[in-house]
């Protein structure tokens, strides 16, 4: 399932971004993740379901020519049941979700934004990638 593509060659043009949702509530660190025995932690199936539905949603809107090396912008809004939500919540998980298809590795991304909204009747996360163009590192 994980899509890797490397830059396009040299006159084949490079996607610049793409948008995708996740309907349901976006889910945070603290309801992913549980202690188990001793001191691990471990993820639980619902955090594994939600990260599952974010990769495979970044695969289906993935455009050709998209490029997972250099530098990426993420643009997430994630609209919540709930004003009692962390914004930064869903985060972590949402940018592991989107290694391999968006990017190699987080680390790649060098600027983001996050948005908290409400929409009681259709929660979701709007999440955008973009190539940072010019890459500035």
């Amino acid at each position: 399932m994980r899509v890797v593509r490397f830059s396009a060659g040299p006159g084949i043009p490079v996607a610049r971004s793409f948008h995708f949702l996740v309907y349901g509530d976006p889910l945070g660190q603290n309801a992913v993740y549980k202690r188990g025995r001793g001191r691990r932690f471990y993820m639980t199936d619902q955090g594994k379901t939600w990260k599952n539905r974010v990769a495979i949603a970044a695969t289906g809107a993935l455009p050709d020519g998209w490029a997972v090396d250099g530098p990426k912008e993420v643009h997430l809004v994630h609209y919540f049941s709930s004003l009692s939500r962390d914004i930064d919540g869903p985060v972590k998980l949402e940018l592991d979700a989107l290694e391999r298809i968006a990017y190699l590795r987080d680390s790649q991304v060098v600027d983001l934004s996050v948005k908290k909204r409400i929409d009681k009747q259709n929660p979701r996360a709007e999440i955008t990638v973009w190539q940072a163009w010019p890459p500035d590192l």
